[in-house]
């Protein structure tokens, strides 16, 4: 299913692919700025990377427990910060015509 979710967004020209240095690149800064914030527990440096380097700033997650949320939204780690769905209705609320992110090259 969300295979073909990808290769629907590649054939409509909105997904890149960029290879895997510039995410890992960035997740090591990341993890090094949640170090130095003193968040050593912070398991998902990852995701701030992916969103720094795609621009994405629309999480959706239930993973409330991690410190994940709070994260995405702090400026520290995030500029501008991200928007949340953690609900059943966040699926709806993207048909229904949020903004969608912008795809940096």
């Amino acid at each position: 299913m969300f295979r073909n979710f990808l290769l629907t967004l590649k054939r409509a020209g909105r997904l890149l692919d960029k290879g895997d240095a510039p995410d890992d690149e960035e997740t090591k800064k990341v993890a090094k700025e949640f170090a130095d914030a003193g968040l050593d527990d912070a398991d998902d440096p990852h995701i701030i990377a992916l969103a720094r380097v795609s621009g994405a700033r629309l999480l959706i997650s239930a993973d409330r427990q991690s410190g994940l949320h709070a994260n995405f939204k702090d400026r520290r780690f995030l500029k501008p910060p991200g928007e949340i769905y953690a609900r059943r209705g966040g699926k709806q609320a993207l048909r229904d015509g949020l903004p969608t992110p912008s795809i940096r090259s």
